[in-house]
């Protein structure tokens, strides 16, 4: 894939992070095994896996199906860090 398929004109990220996920690309066989590695990335810089941050690397990597998986991928990185889902906030309270 072309250099120009990695850019978003107007990223969430920092231009040091945009330059980070289109070299991290590059580095796998496929695109999309790119993933996991820019989500945690993206959660260090924005604090959180949101609808824009998986948007935005979906688009990088030229996943589509990824975008409806949003509630999925939140919750499977609050568990992964340690933090709660709002279902289980609601739950507690």
């Amino acid at each position: 894939m072309s250099p120009e398929m990695n850019s978003v004109p107007n990223t969430i990220f920092s231009p040091e992070l945009a330059a980070r996920f289109d070299k991290l690309v590059t580095l796998y066989p496929a695109r999309r095994s790119a993933l996991i590695p820019m989500l945690l990335y993206a959660q260090d810089e924005v604090g959180a896996v949101n609808d824009a941050v998986i948007a935005e690397i979906a688009q990088r990597i030229g996943i589509t199906e990824l975008v409806p998986m949003t509630t999925s991928l939140e919750e499977l990185f609050l568990a992964m860090t340690g933090g709660e889902s709002s279902d289980q906030d609601q739950a507690a309270a």
